[in-house]
């Protein structure tokens, strides 16, 4: 069993509180990643799982074992960082065997790990190069295959596809899924990028000033944020989000006027809400449409994007830039007047402190979906 477990983990430096207490729960043969933005404590709390730094409080239990104060090397992980920190002068071989040879293995079991770590990674044919003569990806790899050798409990990867160029990140995300479906090995990985979180995710841990904001899996997070700053994280475009006043509110809805006076439903819990209360008006771009009626609000085009099988639009809502994702060979132009619907089962609704109210318009898309089927 390779289960990882915080309890009640804090790091400080000095008078300076980097994570704060956090409780987290990983299970044996989980994906989990842990996104935020720089300075959100997701580094630090991955070098604390691996025994780079020490806990300040709290413990951690890998595979049931207490490693709160063993070594790296005595925690059963492995870590690929975002440097590949791959020797220069030794062939990919003798990369991938270096620990290998300092743990004293036989020189069979050497052969056996790194060959078939090779085999995983599909570099049988790289290992007697030298690192110079690999391209990025063929490099990322071959750092990997030094942790795969290791047969860890654990991976633990920090940022590990920062270095690499667009395409090469969008392939490489593929291995990695494919990586853990092989191996079924306890993965935590860290990104500041929530495109790789929701693509490589069982779970997300979504962190914000040394706390942890929101667990859950890529789709629960993006269909029911718990506040306004994951709602502003996952996903790609952005939410939209809109000034708002409650002028009618009950368990099964909310009615609102937008600032330009438009009237907006939202399918959300809103019975804590009180009619005159201030709200933001969450819609994510690919919930939007040209269209005029309920639920629409007047936007003059100020940038088009026409990117073949989509188009991209901003455009200004008042005072509020909002971005409209539509499909390919849509035609818009610069100064355009148009306007802009969305269903009420689409909407997300935050109070005035960012918490989110509970959401109907998921299940009843997904009712919808499977009635249709």
């Amino acid at each position: 069993m390779a289960e990882v477990v915080l309890s009640a983990v804090e790091k400080s430096f000095g008078g300076t509180v980097v994570l704060k207490p956090t409780d987290l729960a990983i299970a044996d043969g989980e994906f989990v990643v842990l996104v935020g933005p720089s300075g959100s404590g997701k580094s630090t709390l991955l070098r604390l799982i691996a025994g780079l730094e020490e806990v300040s409080a709290g413990t951690i239990a890998i595979g049931g074992k207490d490693v709160t104060a063993a070594s790296p090397s005595n925690r059963g992980i492995a870590m690929v960082f975002q440097s590949y920190a791959l020797y220069p002068h030794l062939s990919v071989y003798e990369n991938l065997a270096f620990a290998l040879r300092l743990a004293r293995l036989t020189k069979d079991e050497i052969d056996r790990r790194v060959r078939g770590a090779a085999e995983i990674l599909a570099i049988t044919d790289l290992l007697a190069r030298k690192p110079r003569a690999l391209s990025g990806g063929q490099r990322q790899r071959v750092a990997i295959g030094r942790a795969i050798v290791r047969e860890p409990k654990v991976f633990l990867f920090d940022e590990p596809l920062s270095n690499l160029d667009a395409a090469l990140r969008v392939s490489m995300r593929y291995e990695f899924a494919r990586l853990h479906k092989q191996l079924g090995t306890t993965m935590i990985y860290v990104t500041h990028d929530q495109v790789e979180a929701m693509t490589l995710a069982d779970r997300i841990v979504v962190l914000a000033n040394g706390g942890i904001e929101q667990i859950g899996s890529p789709l629960a997070l993006y269909e029911h944020p718990a506040n306004l700053f994951v709602a502003g994280f996952i996903g790609s475009p952005k939410i939209n989000l809109l000034a708002a006043t409650v002028v009618e509110a009950s368990a099964e809805r909310a009615v609102l006027t937008l600032a330009g006076g438009e009237r907006f439903e939202a399918l959300v819990d809103a019975a804590r809400a009180q009619v005159g209360d201030t709200v933001i008006l969450g819609i994510r771009p690919e919930q939007l449409r040209v269209a005029d009626g309920a639920n629409s609000v007047g936007v003059e085009v100020r940038f088009v994007e026409e990117l073949g099988g989509v188009t991209f639009a901003y455009v200004d809502a008042g005072e509020t830039g909002m971005t409209v994702q539509l499909p390919g060979g849509t035609h818009l132009s610069m100064g355009d007047k148009i306007r802009l619907q969305a269903d009420a089962a689409a909407a997300y609704l935050f109070d005035a402190d960012g918490i989110a109210f509970a959401r109907h318009g998921a299940e009843q898309r997904r009712k919808s979906a499977s009635a249709a089927l």
